[in-house]
């Protein structure tokens, strides 16, 4: 008698344990109640509403899964419906994450020609500003609504079916305004800018006059506040760092590294902008190319380290370079050890070589 008591106590707590698992999950409002002549669960049909009002979040297919004393319970799968789980709570609930579909968004060069898009690509709102080129009007600045599709040739900077390549050596967006180098025909590479908020286009500044250009950005070109800084060059003083001032767009020659018609290369190898002051590589004819810095605060410039002592070069960041924190890392030849980890701690003006992983001249 005792053992069959025990069996029905054991029963009962077993029934409640599932009947409490299966209030958790709301699953006992779709199952039919006890029937009086077996000690089984009728299986149901009907698809368990959770998440809102119509949205169906979690549908039990309980086929075969009777619950049967005595009887291991079959198991019971659930299909997650995640489209119902955009978080509203409410109506139909739909997030769709790309559906893979791919096409061509415009022919702009019609045919089995191409357009040829590359040098340059910013995104202004909703808009891909790019370079391309159409049968007539060769390589020019173009745009593409991505809100409509549209797409339409920004400017035809060099007229006619010549190209202006824009953005062949340098393209920054500021504010609304894009800056981007361009051929023009008569004034060589020079800096140019279009509006994007009234659709106006301009050049910016004709550093070196007449039709052989000046050639922005070629080795650099960085955005310090409303300030673009540069390479370019001159004629008169070769390649060196210049500057344009977005808010009242006066354009000046930085700093004469290497005096006279001969370039300091600037940036050649490394750029890195940390608070105010532009680090970056460049060659005075004297020390080589060496690691120097502009203070944009105060423009004043100076070499920083002399890694490789004499003429020779030690070309700082010729193969890497990374700010971390306040310290420079990157690599250089001190003539000795080959091409090394270097460090420069710009809050102390010290330069070290962080390790000889290869001992000796080899890693050169």
């Amino acid at each position: 008698m005792s053992s069959v008591r025990h069996a029905n106590f054991n029963r009962a707590v077993v029934l409640s344990l599932l009947m409490m698992m299966m209030t958790q999950v709301g699953y006992l409002e779709s199952m039919n109640a006890w029937t009086n002549d077996d000690e089984t669960l009728d299986e149901s049909t009907d698809v368990l509403e959770t998440g809102g009002s119509g949205a169906s979040n979690f549908t039990a297919s309980v086929e075969g899964a009777d619950l049967i004393i005595d009887e291991a319970m079959t198991n019971i799968t659930f299909q997650y419906n995640a489209s119902a789980a955009s978080g509203s709570g409410g109506g139909s609930g739909t997030t769709t994450n790309g559906n893979g579909t791919i096409w061509q968004v415009a022919d702009i060069n019609s045919g089995t020609a191409s357009s040829g898009p590359g040098f340059m690509s910013i995104l202004v709102g909703d808009t891909l500003y790019f370079d391309a080129a159409d049968a007539s009007s060769g390589k020019e600045l173009w745009a593409h609504d991505t809100s409509n599709a549209s797409t339409w040739q920004v400017a035809d900077i060099k007229s006619g079916g010549g190209t202006s390549y824009p953005g062949q050596y340098m393209s920054i967006l500021v504010g609304d305004t894009l800056y981007f180098s361009a051929y023009e025909g008569s004034s060589g590479h020079e800096l140019w800018a279009h509006d994007t908020s009234n659709a106006s286009t301009w050049r910016v500044a004709d550093i070196y006059s007449g039709s052989t250009g000046s050639n922005p950005g070629e080795h650099m070109a960085i955005l310090v506040g409303d300030t673009l800084y540069f390479s370019a060059y001159e004629g008169s003083s070769g390649t060196e760092l210049w500057a344009h001032d977005t808010s009242n767009a006066s354009t000046w020659r930085v700093a004469d590294i290497y005096s006279g018609t001969a370039s300091s290369g600037p940036v050649g190898y490394m750029s890195i902008l940390v608070g105010d002051t532009l680090y970056f590589s460049a060659d005075d004819g004297s020390s080589g190319a060496e690691l120097w810095a502009h203070d944009t605060s105060n423009a004043s410039t100076w070499r920083v380290a002399d890694i490789r002592s004499g003429a020779d070069s030690s070309y700082p960041g010729q193969f890497m370079e990374i700010l971390v924190g306040d310290t420079l890392y990157f690599s250089a030849y001190d003539g000795s050890s080959g091409r090394e980890l270097w460090a420069h701690d710009t809050s102390n003006a010290s330069t070290w070589r962080v390790a000889d992983i290869y001992s000796g001249i080899s890693s050169q």
